[in-house]
């Protein structure tokens, strides 16, 4: 970021810092956006959103999709299902 390089790489670069230091990195970057080129590879979905102009979503190592906050929200926010079988559990794991 100091170099001055208009082609910023950051691989999670918030990975590990408390939120307020997050907070502060994402305003960092926000202001830097404006003039450079930021490739930003993150697992939390709010800081994709805050960022990120266009997102991509990988699954095993191959672009799923993409597109802007917006059109993915959109396109997958339909909620999610929750499925699970309960067993009656037996005295002997009980037990245990």
């Amino acid at each position: 970021i100091l170099g001055g390089c208009p082609i910023v790489l950051l691989d999670e670069p918030t990975d590990g810092m408390d939120t307020g230091a997050r907070r502060d990195f994402e305003r960092l970057l926000m202001e830097w956006k404006k003039e450079h080129t930021i490739l930003l590879t993150t697992h939390y979905t709010d800081e994709a959103e805050l960022l990120a102009d266009r997102i991509f979503i990988m699954a095993k190592g191959r672009v799923f999709c993409s597109g802007s906050a917006q059109f993915l929200r959109k396109k997958f926010d339909s909620g999610f299902v929750l499925s699970f079988t309960v067993q009656k559990e037996s005295d002997s794991e009980r037990a245990i």
